[in-house]
Formats: structure tokens, sequence, C-alpha cells
């Protein structure tokens, strides 16, 4: 994973926010109020192949040319 932003103790105290949220992709830690490592990792995969399924989808390609393609 990349760095991890510097953010301001202030600024996480005062948001309102759960430690832990239940999804379907299991447990999201969030403490002190920002992603742990584990949870970020956790999301980047699923948020990777959305982007890649949709950056292939907005390309607005053709059946004969997804056919080309294969």
């Amino acid at each position: 994973m990349q760095g991890t932003a510097q953010i301001p103790p202030q600024a996480t105290e005062s948001m309102p926010a759960p430690e832990r949220v239940e999804t379907r992709l299991g447990s999201l830690d969030f403490r002190p109020r920002v992603p742990t490592e584990g949870t970020a990792n956790r999301v980047h995969d699923p948020l990777d192949h959305v982007r890649a399924v949709s950056a292939f989808l907005d390309r607005s390609w053709r059946p004969g040319e997804i056919k080309a393609v294969d």
C-alpha cells in the first residue's frame, strides 16, 4: 500500500463514525476513525476490479469489436 495520509487528531475526533462496519467484504475497521491498513487492503482489490470493468464497458465497444479482440 502507499503511504498513509497524515490527518490531524482534531479532524478525526470531530467525525461521527463507527469503529467497525460489517460488509459483504467482511469487517472493515476504522481506528481512530480512519481505515486500518487491513481495511484498506481488503477494499483495494474489489475497487480495482470495479474500475477495470467500468473502463472496459465505458469504451462502448460493439459486440463485433469485442469478438475481434478474442
